[in-house]
């Protein structure tokens, strides 16, 4: 892919489809426990500490899977994504948001066509 600008450098990114398993799995996992967030926060409750740090970890996993490298000084880690300055982490987000689908697995189940049963996820 090439290079995309962000504010104060340039990022370029991994096709979301090609993403090793040991990098998708964060995202996951991440993505699980912001799913239990979402529930709570609802009903209109508004979100803990808690809640937001589960959605950081969410996007901070997703960012981390899909950068492949980028132009800042610090490495691309959890730690290097703190020292970015707050423009260029909010770019990133809003540049990954729309790769996620493609990075997620899919967990529906694919029927065999010549199956004599029905998958017990159907």
């Amino acid at each position: 892919m090439s290079k995309v600008d962000v504010p104060g450098g340039w990022v370029v990114f991994n096709d979301p489809k090609l993403v090793s398993e040991r990098a998708r799995r964060p995202v996951v996992k991440a993505s699980m426990l912001l799913s239990s967030t979402f529930k709570s926060t609802a009903d209109g409750v508004d979100p803990s500490e808690r809640d937001i740090d589960q959605m950081d970890a969410f996007n901070d996993a997703v960012i981390l899977a899909l950068v492949k490298e980028w132009s800042f000084d610090a490495e691309i880690s959890h730690e290097g994504l703190l020292d970015l300055p707050g423009a260029a982490y909010d770019a990133l987000r809003q540049k990954v948001g729309p790769m996620v689908t493609d990075l997620m697995p899919s967990f529906t189940a694919d029927p065999e066509p010549d199956s004599p049963t029905v998958p017990s996820g159907a």
